[in-house]
């Protein structure tokens, strides 16, 4: 296996997490991206940073798998982990619970 496969499994269990983490905070509406790196950061597999897990998260919404909601203040503040919030969505919650068909970008055991 070389290490791009490697990566992309590591990816898709990372999403995965993610994912799972958001629908568990959903009735609080969701957690903020700085929220979702310290928990990440304490499993065996975290984000190698911010950027990382930025660019999962995006993965997530993309996918209609979570919504973003920038709560930065003032136009000059740096839109990162500190001032995004994310949520699951329906079909975030669908997949998880897995009543949707499997997407090949998140680690699911149907697979």
């Amino acid at each position: 296996m070389d290490m791009d496969q490697v990566n992309s499994k590591q990816n898709a269990r990372l999403r995965r997490q993610v994912l799972r983490l958001l629908d568990g905070a959903k009735a609080g509406g969701g957690l903020r991206g700085r929220m979702l790196m310290d928990v990440l950061a304490c499993t065996p597999e975290s984000p190698e940073d911010d950027d990382a897990l930025l660019g999962l998260l995006r993965d997530l919404v993309n996918g209609g798998y979570a919504v973003e909601e920038d709560l930065r203040r003032y136009k000059h503040e740096r839109r990162g982990l500190d001032t995004l919030l994310y949520a699951t969505t329906a079909r975030g919650t669908a997949l998880i619970e897995e009543r949707i068909p499997p997407d090949p970008l998140i680690e699911d055991p149907r697979i």
